[in-house]
């Protein structure tokens, strides 16, 4: 499986590094067992490069067969690509999460968020329709890359890398974090 040029864009390095459609995240939603659905990174075929990141997608009945879908999101949302998507509900809260690296944000994000790698989260329908990922806000407590969230005895954790400390690459897991989310933050400690 590969992106779909009718939605997404394919290889073109004077527009951008790569082709951005990577990072699988499968699950099902509790109402339609039958369809098993496909979160990507991906980039829109059209828009503002520097902003053309969405949420890619494609489903499958038998998680061999998959067909490719439109995107679940817009360009032009702040995102040169968001990587590593992970779908939750988090007590009660549907919950993207997913991550940026700085060179990849827009002007503005970069401006109101600075040259640093992140876990972003927003708060989503449980459908995943509509969403806006303006809203996405940065994990900062611990500052940590790729992060996943996973859901303990008693309550849920997020772990994720620690890229940088003091200005020097440390690479290492971070310990676990407890998390809830809310619909105005996302993912927030608890």
């Amino acid at each position: 499986m590969s992106a779909d040029a009718r939605w997404y864009e394919k290889l073109d390095k004077t527009i951008w590094h790569d082709e951005a459609w990577r990072d699988p995240w499968v699950f099902r939603f509790e109402n339609d067992p039958s369809t098993w659905h496909m979160l990507v990174t991906a980039r829109a075929n059209h828009g503002e490069p520097a902003t053309r990141g969405v949420l890619g997608h494609a489903t499958s009945t038998d998680l061999l067969n998959w067909d490719v879908q439109p995107p679940l999101s817009s360009p032009g949302q702040g995102f040169g690509q968001l990587e590593v998507f992970q779908f939750e509900i988090v007590d009660g809260v549907p919950v993207l999460v997913f991550c940026c690296g700085w060179r990849e944000l827009s002007a503005e994000r970069l401006a109101e968020f600075g040259q640093r790698d992140a876990t972003y989260s927003v708060a989503v329908r449980a459908d995943l329709t509509q969403i806006d990922f303006n809203k996405a806000k940065a994990f900062e407590d611990p500052l940590v890359y790729a992060a996943r969230i996973v859901k303990g005895r008693d309550g849920w954790y997020l772990i994720g890398f620690v890229n940088e400390v003091d200005g020097q690459f440390v690479g290492e897991l971070c310990d676990p974090v407890p998390v809830t989310a809310t619909v105005e933050a996302g993912l927030v400690r608890r």
